[in-house]
């Protein structure tokens, strides 16, 4: 199974956020502990409020004309709808896209799966089960913006070594789960090496959307993934716990 060591990092913001924090944490763990244990934060709360603002431009190339990008249910595969390329062997056909974020939050979670159905299973505690999942973790990191809702503009992935980005992406992975909910993917192979995401319009509130383009690069073989993606907001419960089925 894939697992990540990710110790929370609550040092100066206040206690109600760094419980956010940690909540995100815990069912993130769930998610990559089932998915990326103890980094992508799982937890989105009903009480999720419209992002405002917006940074710079993106500097991914947007889909030609007439070619939008895919929302919940329809096969992304073909065209600049779609997310094109194969890590290890593995394409990614998503059947559906969500998005999590919980109030305050300084990280969120996109998830973009070939299982339908899904923001039922991960609200109901499970991870789907002989599936393909792409999980990319966003994250705020400046003092300025740590409690900010999260808006369009530019994600590029964080690079070992380097000073950090005042918004990035810490983590992404491509996840080919099994019966048991376990990657069969090495995580050398599948986890991002390089690359970025623009977000080019995000609400976090009942029915809203996060839409945007991607291109990621993964492991020795600078194998990537790109396209674009429409994800729905997944509310979860305030009182969530790690999830603990798989089906």
């Amino acid at each position: 199974m894939t697992h990540f060591n990710n110790p929370s990092d609550v040092n100066g913001i206040g206690k109600e956020s760094a419980m956010r924090t940690g909540m995100n944490r815990r069912m993130m763990s769930w998610v990559l502990g089932g998915l990326l244990a103890g980094s992508v934060a799982m937890v989105g709360a009903g009480c999720g409020r419209e992002k405002s603002g917006a940074s710079e431009p993106g500097t991914l190339p947007r889909p030609p004309e007439g070619g939008a990008a895919v929302g919940p249910g329809a096969d992304v595969v073909r065209g600049a709808s779609g997310i094109r390329g194969t890590v290890a062997g593995t394409g990614l056909v998503v059947k559906d896209a969500v998005f999590v974020w919980m109030d305050k939050a300084d990280d969120m979670t996109l998830i973009l799966s070939d299982r339908p159905g899904l923001c039922p299973l991960l609200v109901s505690g499970a991870m789907p089960k002989d599936s393909t999942v792409l999980m990319i973790m966003f994250k705020h990191n400046t003092p300025e913006n740590r409690d900010a809702p999260f808006a369009p503009g530019t994600y590029p992935l964080r690079m070992p070594g380097l000073e950090k980005a005042a918004q990035d992406l810490k983590r992404v992975q491509l996840l080919k789960l099994d019966g048991t909910c376990e990657s069969t993917l090495a995580r050398e192979e599948s986890r991002a090496v390089a690359g970025e995401v623009v977000l080019d319009s995000i609400s976090a509130q009942k029915d809203g959307t996060a839409a945007g383009r991607l291109k990621l690069t993964f492991g020795e073989k600078q194998e990537t993934l790109e396209g674009s993606f429409t994800a729905v907001f997944c509310a979860m419960p305030e009182d969530a716990t790690e999830p603990r089925d798989c089906r």
